[in-house]
């Protein structure tokens, strides 16, 4: 017989702007799904599930007592607060390197943001990794040692199967008689409270050094960039009436195919 499966799940706190300030919800749609995906395999196959998100207490351990509440059998943040502000390569680096370490057959993810409308970490760990991916799927099951995915109806494309270890973006799962909800968050609550900080009793706390990671290889891209400034508003905005308006001025620029 061969050993359960080992999944991971990446989760991250849901912001309502991009300052960081949080949103009411604790999770995205897709994040939501690829926890119920996680959860369902789970059970299906005796597999083990270890939610891992990336960021400060008060920010990520709400989102990880609601992954234990809804059946993950391990959770898991790494702290980010000596990398200043992760972009995805750098968030992708970090869960890339916990799950090099930790050994792993199926990394699930959120299709897409729900907050920044961005689908690029999942695609970057598999990248960081070498491994298989497929995107925005909205069914998973195992066959032995493949997983098949289906895919987001009118996308085009069909079924994908893939072997161990891989990875799955999840935009939609319809497949769990429970799926986690924020309904009973109020006993956890108080993680969003900048006070609050004590850690889960469950909770694996890690930082980059633990994974072999310098801080300051996570930081290059914010040297570069430079101090944020405000955008300055052309004084020669022109205002385009209509959509069709703005694709005929395009296509006369031939800023887009004709």
């Amino acid at each position: 017989m061969s050993d359960p499966k080992r999944l991971v799940v990446l989760l991250r706190r849901l912001r309502s702007s991009p300052d960081g300030v949080l949103a009411g919800d604790v999770i995205g749609a897709c994040e939501r799904a690829a926890l119920a995906a996680a959860v369902t395999l789970g059970e299906e196959h005796g597999a083990h599930v270890t939610a891992l998100a990336i960021g400060g207490a008060t920010r990520e351990n709400r989102v990880l007592a609601m992954a234990l509440r809804a059946g993950c059998q391990a959770a898991v943040r790494i702290e980010d607060g000596a990398c200043g502000a992760l972009d995805y390569l750098g968030v992708a680096r970090l869960a890339a390197a916990y799950c090099r370490r930790e050994g792993f057959d199926l990394i699930l993810a959120g299709a897409r943001s729900q907050d920044e409308q961005q689908g690029a970490v999942g695609p970057a760990v598999a990248e960081e990794l070498g491994i298989g991916h497929a995107a925005s799927a909205t069914d998973l099951r195992f066959d032995g040692d493949t997983v098949c995915t289906a895919p987001v109806p009118g996308s085009g494309t069909g079924p994908v199967t893939l072997g161990f270890p891989c990875l799955v973006t999840v935009a939609r799962f319809d497949r769990r008689a429970n799926a986690p909800t924020d309904d009973d968050s109020e006993a956890d609550a108080g993680h969003d409270r900048a006070s609050q900080e004590t850690p889960l009793p469950t909770l694996q706390e890690l930082d980059p050094d633990d994974l072999g990671i310098d801080p300051r290889e996570l930081r290059h891209r914010n040297d570069l960039a430079g101090a944020a400034r405000p955008s300055r508003v052309s004084d020669r905005a022109i205002e385009v009436p209509s959509p069709e308006e703005l694709v005929a001025r395009l296509r006369a620029d031939h800023l887009i195919d004709p």
